[in-house]
């Protein structure tokens, strides 16, 4: 799909590994950036007399930077990092019990914390009780 300023906006397998640095160049420019546009607001602030130095320490820890990204590229990217660990769950399901455990699947191959585990054990148990999943198995 052809989009009107010539540039592909097709799959996820089309980005390139040029445009994956650049993103990761952008990445680090911003991070730099932070400090310095950081170091400006506390000269600033302090010349002003809107805060003592004192002050600002306790302030800094709590700013933050955002900017505006390119979703459809951080989607696109998500996406594809999911569907291939999805994949090798697949290629890897018949063997879990004999070689591998759930929890190092969950771990290793979903990339899930243990804080990402115990919220989805608590939404499927939910999901479970309203019906919603009737297969008690437990997936993989």
């Amino acid at each position: 799909m052809e989009a009107e300023n010539g540039f592909n906006m097709g799959r996820s397998s089309e980005i390139t590994r040029d445009e994956l640095k650049f993103h990761k160049y952008i990445e680090r420019l911003r991070t730099k950036f932070n400090a310095v546009f950081s170091q400006l607001l506390r000269t600033q602030c302090i010349l002003k007399g809107l805060m003592k130095e004192e002050d600002w320490w306790k302030v800094e820890q709590d700013l933050k930077f955002e900017y505006v990204s390119d979703n459809y590229f951080t989607e696109l990217k998500d996406h594809e990092i999911l569907s291939e660990r999805l994949d090798i769950l697949q290629s890897v399901q018949e063997h879990i019990g004999d070689y591998y455990s759930r929890e190092w699947v969950r771990r290793n191959i979903l990339q899930q914390t243990e804080k990402d585990m115990k919220r989805q054990d608590k939404q499927i148990q939910k999901e479970r009780e309203l019906g919603l999943i009737k297969d008690d198995s437990g997936g993989f």
